[in-house]
């Protein structure tokens, strides 16, 4: 790996993600689904 795909490796083993809405997804009937919003993240700020 370069330097730059190991810090992104580094990144999805330590649940680190840079950017997004900040929620807990999951799957229900096999399709992905959003669980909850994590705390303090734009999803939870937005509402439901």
């Amino acid at each position: 790996m370069d330097p730059d795909e190991t810090k992104e490796f580094d990144k999805s083993l330590s649940g680190q993600i840079g950017g997004g809405i900040g929620a807990e997804i999951g799957l229900r009937n096999n399709k992905p689904t959003i669980i909850k919003p994590l705390e303090n993240s734009p999803a939870q700020k937005g509402g439901n």
